[in-house]
């Protein structure tokens, strides 16, 4: 799941495939089972479970006095009638709730689901071209925290009327309509793109004259061997070149002579002055990718020398003192493991 998460009064939101779970603050609803998997998933509130809040940039929220417990966020499981898989969430600003990819039993059209009723009712929108997309499979959303400008984001597989070109629109209006951005270029020609991830921030001081009509810099990383990104200074109206995140020397001895390990990515961050950071996991090892010149050159740095479970997945973040967290789940217990850099990584 990949989003970015704007302060809201809401408090948590998650999604399983056809449910989304929403912690509502006060909530007292009671939403009714009304799809087919009713008997795999009990809908409604549940009050009894109070939720701590957390929000986008590391804000401290204080636990409610006790007399005003009941005014904490509690999960709420509502039906949505649409299928998922690899999934993205966005929560705007105004509390409007979009879910990637989103199809029907049949499987298309593909596209999103919008809520602007705290998850209870669901709008679907297809912000694509005819013949639907079926790299919309594996799409992923973003958000630019301070324009509000959504992204949604398709790879470049699956289908032979767009093939080696990632599809790329955004939204304005919290997802009620899209325009498209450029996709033409935005993979190498010699290989498709796979986990896609976009999100935004500010230029470095001296970038700042380059901007064009956008005030962030919007990045576009995806693949897997390897991993690589690019830079928008128009609001992904137009892309800079295809710029390959460096595979670690140290772990040659690893890969082995067939050079076959992959290098999956997780979530971006920036941070005020710029620096971009990358959780991202060559030879399922966690590291963290850090370019100070907007994607043109990376350095990687290694997080922790253990293995990570499955796909070796490093999530970032990154909060409003500039310390910067990696978290990943260790092969060897399968626990989640963070850790804590203040010093730029």
């Amino acid at each position: 799941m990949t989003s970015v998460r704007q302060k809201t009064k809401y408090g948590l939101l998650s999604a399983l495939i056809g449910t989304a779970v929403v912690a509502l603050v006060g909530a007292d609803l009671a939403f009714g089972a009304s799809n087919s998997h009713e008997s795999e998933n009990a809908f409604g509130c549940a009050p009894d479970r109070a939720a701590v809040a957390h929000y986008q940039g590391g804000v401290v929220v204080a636990s409610p006095p006790p007399g005003e417990a009941k005014k904490a966020p509690v999960p709420c499981s509502v039906p949505t009638g649409w299928r998922t898989n690899e999934m993205g969430i966005a929560v705007t600003s105004t509390g409007t709730v979009v879910i990637s990819p989103a199809f029907p039993e049949a499987g298309t059209p593909i596209g999103l689901i919008r809520s602007t009723d705290n998850g209870a009712s669901w709008q679907s929108i297809v912000p694509v071209e005819t013949p639907p997309r079926t790299d919309q499979f594996d799409s992923s959303l973003g958000i630019d925290s301070k324009t509000g400008r959504m992204f949604y984001i398709t790879p470049g597989y699956f289908t032979a009327q767009f093939p080696e070109t990632a599809g790329l629109w955004f939204s304005d209006d919290d997802g009620e309509t899209w325009s498209v951005g450029a996709g033409a270029t935005m993979l190498p020609p010699s290989g498709r793109t796979d986990q896609m991830k976009i999100f935004a921030g500010p230029p470095t001081p001296i970038s700042r004259d380059k901007m064009k009509a956008y005030p962030n810099v919007v990045y576009n990383c995806g693949g897997h061997k390897p991993f690589r990104c690019q830079a928008s200074r128009d609001g992904g109206l137009s892309w800079g070149p295809v710029i390959f995140l460096p595979f670690p020397p140290e772990l040659a001895s690893i890969q082995g002579p067939k050079n076959d390990c992959s290098a999956f990515g997780e979530n971006g961050v920036v941070g005020k002055d710029g620096t971009v950071y990358i959780g991202y996991t060559p030879c399922n090892r966690p590291y963290v990718a850090i370019s100070r010149d907007e994607a043109q050159t990376w350095q990687a740095v290694k997080v922790a020398d253990v293995e990570t479970v499955g796909f070796g997945l490093n999530g970032v973040a990154i909060d409003e003192a500039g310390t910067l967290y990696a978290a990943w789940v260790a092969a060897s217990d399968r626990l989640p493991y963070l850790s804590i850099s203040r010093d730029r990584g």
